[in-house]
């Protein structure tokens, strides 16, 4: 029998690279086969602690250090995203609603020209007083 479960607060070991240790991911999915760790399959029962390791090692190409568990359902995870998905696709039309004002606003104060408008102004305050003394 197989499960399922999710290793998280994935420890790498990176030797001190900070760069490869920020890199990796922090929770992995691994699959578990029940028969292997009894022995049935091979009449030698092997850790789960192994096969886990194995698993995220060979994955990432990095050893690992230490982890926690927790049971895992692929289906479950994938429901819950699409359940969050409408609420994620609201806020990403929010934040595109934001940076087309933002873009348009820069837009405008590119075409903005203060001094034209002073003087247009100007002009005409100036047509005003002329007017009334004619």
């Amino acid at each position: 029998m197989k499960i399922t479960l999710l290793a998280h607060n994935i420890e790498w070991d990176t030797d001190g690279d900070i760069d490869a240790a920020q890199s990796l991911p922090s929770k992995m999915e691994v699959e578990l086969d029940l028969n292997v760790v009894d022995g049935c399959l091979t009449g030698i029962p092997e850790s789960a602690n192994t096969i886990i390791c194995d698993q995220l090692s060979d994955a990432t190409g990095w050893c690992v250090l230490g982890y926690k568990l927790q049971g895992y359902s692929a289906e479950a995870d994938y429901a819950l995203q699409m359940s969050n998905a409408p609420q994620q696709n609201e806020t990403d039309e929010f934040h595109r609603t934001c940076e087309e004002a933002e873009e348009e606003m820069a837009a405008e104060a590119d075409d903005y020209n203060p001094e034209a408008e002073w003087l247009a102004i100007s002009k005409r305050a100036r047509e005003r007083v002329e007017n009334r003394f004619k």
